[in-house]
């Protein structure tokens, strides 16, 4: 028995020219805004870790080669 597809009214699933241009802005926009909140938050953590704030703490753990297996 084949299950019954719900269907969406037309108007939301329509492509307009609006939704194409704000898909685009967003493809566009949305790479360069998140970089500039990543290079903000570096430039955050690097004071807070000069003042001593807070300490990182980064764990080296040593991973196997393919050798070691």
């Amino acid at each position: 028995m084949a299950k019954k597809k719900n269907k969406l009214p037309k108007s939301l699933t329509t492509v307009t020219p609006l939704s194409k241009f704000l898909a685009m802005a967003l493809f566009i926009l949305l790479p360069f805004i998140a970089f500039k909140y990543g290079i903000e938050f570096q430039q955050l953590r690097d004071r807070l870790e000069n003042q001593g704030a807070c300490e990182i703490i980064q764990d080296d753990y040593d991973t196997p080669s393919m050798m070691e297996f």
